[in-house]
Order: structure tokens, then C-alpha cells, then sequence
């Protein structure tokens, strides 16, 4: 699904759980469960989620930089070997392609968030932040190199969400933190991803095999209509819901 309808549908199942078991929510523990439920598409550079902690325009512009440094770097050690001019010009041209083949900006992108993280992660451990802060920064790092729909889309990786986030949820006096944020972005999976021709690794990393429940294949017209309609009667059911506590 897209990242709008996984958001979505992350508000609704937060706001619907939240009536029926009859636990409010406060705005704190409502923004994170709602910021979450984009969470499980980290593994993936280009998502929704990515974008927002790192902007495609400013990787795309890094990774201009970067390949104008490559080369320019390149030419000069040429100049410095070998003094034709000629030759230094095409052979410098020849290897930037090669390293243009190599050098993906979805690499780069990787790349940066990795080294933020790892920044981050030094940063909080020099301040001696509780290690399950750490552990998310470290998260963050790793996950754009996971394999997409992988262990982000399990039910090992919702538990595991779910523990770290129970003791980020004791260190800052949230309740309920981890219960709704483990909620919501278990909706990306089961009741988003779950719908589209790729399918779910739901017993990952024990079994690859993804289970789908409907043919339709993000971003295509009808599975666009689909996101559109389901997003719709849930958010019926959540006010019929909401009704009938009343």
C-alpha cells in the first residue's frame, strides 16, 4: 500500500482499539502510534518514512556532490601519473561512468542513514541515554540495507518492535506506548501489506514464503480504487464503533 493509506489506517486502528478496550490515548503516545504505522517500510530507501527523516532532494544533490568529487579527484591523480591531457580527459570520463553504474543515489541514501545513525548513536551514548534509545537509533541505521518486506514485515519483528518499545514506554512514563504503537504498526502489515499481489513473509525469517490476501499491486489504478474504498468503510466501522460505546 501506499504510505497515505498505511497512515491512514494506522489513525483509524490506533482510534479503534482505543475504543474498544477502552483505554484513552494521549497525544504523545497518539503522534508516535500514528508516525509508526509508516515505520515497517524503513527497509525500503525511497518510502514514505525514509523521506521524511532524510529528503530525496538532498540525497539526490549529495550524490551529485559526491560523483563531481569522485571525478574531479580522479582527473587530478590521472594529471599527477600521467601528463597527456587527452588521455586523463577520456579515461577520467570511462571511470566515472563505471563508478556512476556502481555508485546508486538508493546506495547513497543507505548510506547517509547509516552514518547518522551511527553519529547518533554516539552521541547518545557519550549523554549515557537508556540503551533501548540506542537500539532504535541502531535500527534505524540498519534497516534500509534489510531486505524489503522482510523481517520489518514479520511477526518477529512486531514482537521485538513491541519489547523495545515497552522499555522506551517505562523510561519516559507513557502508558500504554508500547501496547498502541505495536498496534499500529502491526496494521501496516496485516491489514495494509497483507492486501497487495507481493504479499507478507509473516513467519520470517523461518519461512520466505509471503502470504497475500487480495491480487492488487501498489500503485496501479485498482489498487489505488481498493486503498481508496477499504480506507473508507473502516473509517465507517470506526464511527459505528465509536456509536455504539456511546
Amino acid at each position: 500500500m501506499r504510505g497515505v493509506s498505511h497512515f491512514a489506517i494506522g489513525v483509524l486502528t490506533v482510534v479503534e482499539t482505543s475504543i474498544l478496550i477502552d483505554k484513552p490515548l494521549s497525544p504523545l503516545t497518539f503522534m508516535i502510534s500514528s508516525f509508526c504505522s509508516l515505520l515497517p517500510d524503513i527497509d525500503e530507501s525511497h518510502s514514505t518514512v525514509s523521506n521524511l527523516l532524510i529528503k530525496s532532494s538532498f540525497s539526490k544533490a549529495i550524490y551529485r556532490y559526491t560523483l563531481y568529487l569522485i571525478n574531479m579527484i580522479t582527473f587530478f591523480i590521472l594529471i599527477y601519473i600521467n601528463k597527456n591531457l587527452t588521455f586523463n580527459f577520456i579515461l577520467s570520463f570511462v571511470l566515472i561512468v563505471l563508478i556512476e553504474n556502481k555508485l546508486k543515489h538508493t546506495t547513497l541514501r543507505k548510506s547517509l542513514f547509516s552514518a547518522l545513525s551511527f553519529i547518533l548513536c554516539l552521541s547518545l551514548y557519550y549523554i549515557k541515554a537508556p540503551f533501548a534509545f540506542i537500539s532504535l537509533t541502531i535500527f534505524i541505521g540498519v534497516a534500509p540495507w534489510l531486505r524489503h518486506r522482510g523481517f520489518t514485515h514479520s511477526l518477529i519483528g512486531i514482537i521485538l518492535f513491541y519489547f523495545l518499545l515497552k522499555e522506551i514506554e517505562t523510561i519516559i512514563n507513557c502508558p500504554q506506548l508500547a501496547l498502541y504503537t505495536s498496534i499500529s504498526y502491526a496494521s501496516h502489515i496485516f491489514l495494509g501489506d497483507i492486501f497487495t499481489k507481493m504479499g507478507i513473509p509473516i513467519f520470517y525469517p523461518i519461512s520466505n514464503k509471503k502470504i497475500s490476501l487480495a491480487p492488487f499491486k501498489v500503485g496501479s489504478l485498482s489498487g489505488n480504487i481498493f486503498e481508496l474504498v477499504y480506507t473508507f468503510v473502516y473509517f465507517l466501522i470506526v464511527i459505528c464503533t465509536f456509536k455504539y460505546k456511546l
